[in-house]
This record gives structure tokens, C-alpha cells and sequence, in this order.
């Protein structure tokens, strides 16, 4: 590029004295029109130009005549080249840090959005709705602590999905079409695991599954103990009534409920010495939660789970729409993902005057929530898990109404 440049630029000169001397008499001195070469003009201030600076045959202080310039044309400063924008992905030199992971995202990141979830039995069946299950997933050089994942290739363009669980506890990790392997480590000697894989975008498919035990011994537990064969209870507007069967040798039973809606959290406990409790002052029209267990000689049970929902006989009228609550926030997508961080951004309509951002980050039912300023539109969350699959909300306030919340679900990278 220096080379063409510098070519154009002689061609631009050369043009530049052609033209101008042509039009001066034949005694100009063309070859030596430059500042302070000799000029034989007979007519005085006779003029040219040459390559944008305007000079003049004049007689200086010695009484000789010479070229003068008196006239300079600065050129514009060639304006600057934007970067252009990257795809998510790609490097991108002037943010070196973008794109050096994979962005994998989960339409159901932070976990389930059901009043009952799926076992992960019933999650991991066949579906045929759903595309098939990802082929060629194997284990191999497992160890006390670790295991070595395999599959074929992934094709070019999806995004994938491998997770370790043992029971109903996970930890996943997103790999593209450059992933061939991950190795899952800290696992517990003796433990039975399952290894799933599969789809996650455009389309989740069925889940393929290998189940493998790590070598060593279990450590030393004290085993748990069934808790109530079964929990039932009653709601009403404001109140759920919670029974449960007794469990010999308890001395009593801890009960406790929580708000099973995704954005509610918060879990209310008691110590029960009989078979009932009623908790009060819920909200009507909601699932709740409710977990059962007892104490037998100071150890704890397991806990027995059941849903119960209150009833909702007088709803209040539904409130107006304000303007504020006619804008949400658009556009709202992944910039860049760490292991322990993820970057968003959106667009905000015109006419909503925001003041204030809310930006959370639920793994489940756990939040990390931060307030931004009105005018950002791009938030960065920190302090993640690794391999986790989160759920980032965003809604803004423009100091009186909220926005309506938007939503967008991802799995991070393994550290």
C-alpha cells in the first residue's frame, strides 16, 4: 500500500508542474520552480502552482529574482478507518479478550422453569420430538478423582453441551466443532456418575448418557435415613396447612417452605414436635414448596418434598399499563463469555428514559443482581461458577414504573 501510495503521489506532482508551466511563458525557468531557485519572468509576480503551493517570481532583498511561496494548501488529514465489527468469535484486535471462548447458549439456562421438575431420569429419556442424541460419547481413563470424555466430531456451526452429574448434582461444559474431548475432575473415589451430552443450539436433541464409577473406595459417610414416606397439605389465599407421617425414634421435624416461582427466593424453616404446620402469610395464587424431614438422635433425614399451591378467589384488578412498562429493552444478547464472568449488551427504545438498569445473573434458585446506569447498555456479571448455565435478566426503571424483563440463557465455559 506505501508503494501505490508514493507512485500516485509522483503522478499527482508530475501532473501538478506540467499544467501550470505550460501556461507560463516559455523564459518561467520551469525545471527550477521551487522556493528560492532562480526565475527569469519578465513579468514580476508572474505565478505558478505546483504540487498544492502557489509561488511567485519575485526580487529579494538582493534584488535577484527567485520563487517564493506565498500560498501553502494543507491536505486533509485521511480520515481514519473504523474497525469493523466482529462477529462473536472472532478475534478482534482491538478487544483481544472477545471470542477466546466458546458462547454456548441454554433456552433454559439457570435451570428448569417447571412448578415440578424432571428428574434427570425423565430428562435424560428418549424424546422423539427432538433431534437425535449426539453419537460416539464414551468414557475412558477414570481415575479415583477423574474421567476422560470423548465423542465424534461435532459439526461445524453447533453448539454442544457435555455434563457430569452425580444424582441431581451437575456441572457441564460447552465445546463447538474444535472439541473432541474434556477431562471432568474432583470427582469423589467410589461414586457412580452419568456423563450426558447434547445439543444445545439451533435445537436441543435427546441426550446420550454413559454411567461409570470411579475407581478407590467411597469415604466414610453416616448413612442417611428416609425422611416422611409422605408429605400432603391444603392452601388458600394467604395460608398452606402441611401434614406429613410420622418417622420412628424422631424427636421432631424440621419443616420449611419456600416460593418455587424461578424469581423468588427466600425459604422460611421450622422445628415441628407434632405431624402438622401451617405457614402463613403467603401469596395467593402461587406454588410453594415445602420440604419435610426429622431428627432421630441428632442426625438428620432426608427431606420429603411436596408442591402445594395457594388459592387465589379474589385477584386484584389487573393495573394499567404504564409507558414504561410498554418498553423493554431489546436486543439483549451475549458479547463474551469466561468461565467466571458473561458480557451483555441491548438497545433501549426512545421513548423509554430509563434511569436505572437491573441486571441479575440465576443459576436456579440463587441470584447475583447489580444495578447499572441508565445510560449503559452493556453489563458484565462476575463471580460465576464455571460450567454453569445461568439465566441473565435485564429490566430497566425510569423512576417511577419498571420496564418489562427480557431474558437470555448461556452455559460457561469450564475453567
Amino acid at each position: 500500500m506505501k508503494r501505490l501510495s508514493a507512485l500516485a503521489a509522483t503522478a499527482l506532482l508530475a501532473a501538478a508542474l506540467i499544467a501550470p508551466f505550460n501556461a507560463q511563458s516559455a523564459n518561467a525557468a520551469a525545471p527550477k520552480a521551487k522556493a528560492g531557485a532562480a526565475c527569469t519572468t519578465q513579468k514580476t509576480s508572474s505565478k505558478v502552482k505546483v504540487s498544492g503551493k502557489t509561488l511567485v517570481c519575485t526580487k529579494n532583498a538582493k534584488g535577484v529574482k527567485v520563487w517564493k511561496v506565498v500560498k501553502a494548501t494543507v491536505a486533509a488529514p485521511a480520515p481514519s478507518t473504523p474497525i469493523s465489527s466482529v462477529a462473536v468469535g472472532e478475534p478482534n484486535p482491538a478487544a483481544p479478550n472477545v471470542g477466546i471462548y466458546p458462547i454456548v447458549l441454554d433456552p433454559n439456562g439457570g435451570g428448569p422453569n417447571d412448578p415440578d421438575p424432571r428428574t434427570p431420569e425423565q430428562a435424560e429419556a428418549l424424546n422423539p420430538a427432538l433431534a437425535p442424541a449426539p453419537t460416539g460419547l464414551a468414557v475412558s481413563n477414570i481415575t479415583d478423582n477423574s474421567v476422560l470424555v470423548t465423542w465424534d466430531p461435532i459439526p461445524a456451526g453447533t453448539l454442544y453441551q457435555v455434563y457430569i452429574r452425580y444424582d441431581d448434582s451437575y456441572e457441564s461444559f460447552g465445546v463447538d466443532s474444535s472439541y473432541t474431548s474434556h477431562t471432568f475432575s474432583n470427582l469423589t473415589p467410589g461414586w457412580n456418575y452419568t456423563v450426558g451430552m447434547h445439543q444445545a443450539t439451533p435445537r436441543e436433541s435427546n441426550i446420550a448418557t454413559v454411567a461409570f464409577r470411579t475407581t478407590g473406595t467411597t469415604p466414610n459417610t453416616t448413612p442417611v435415613l428416609a425422611g416422611p414416606s409422605s408429605v400432603t397439605g391444603t392452601g388458600d389465599d394467604n395460608s398452606v396447612t402441611v401434614t406429613w407421617t410420622a418417622v420412628a425414634g424422631a424427636s421432631y421435624y424440621p419443616v420449611a417452605i419456600t416460593d418455587n416461582g424461578i424469581r423468588d427466593g427466600g425459604m422460611t424453616s421450622y422445628g415441628e414436635p407434632g405431624l402438622s404446620h401451617t405457614f402463613t402469610g403467603l401469596e395467593p395464587g402461587k406454588t410453594y414448596r415445602v420440604m419435610v424431614a426429622a431428627i432421630i438422635n441428632g442426625n438428620i433425614t432426608r427431606e420429603t418434598v411436596a408442591y402445594i399451591n395457594t388459592t387465589n378467589t379474589h385477584p386484584a384488578p389487573p393495573a394499567p399499563l404504564t409507558s414504561a412498562q410498554l418498553y423493554a429493552p431489546t436486543n439483549l444478547h451475549v458479547v463474551s463469555v469466561t468461565p467466571t464472568t458473561v458480557t451483555v449488551a441491548w438497545d433501549e427504545d426512545p421513548a423509554g428514559g430509563i434511569t436505572l438498569w437491573n441486571v441479575y445473573a440465576r443459576y436456579g434458585s440463587s441470584y447475583t443482581s447489580t444495578g447499572f446506569d441508565g445510560a449503559d447498555r452493556q453489563a458484565t456479571m462476575v463471580n460465576l461458577n464455571p460450567g454453569f448455565s445461568y439465566e441473565i435478566g435485564v429490566k430497566g426503571f425510569d423512576g417511577s414504573n419498571w420496564t418489562s424483563l427480557v431474558t437470555v440463557g448461556l452455559i460457561l465455559p469450564s475453567a
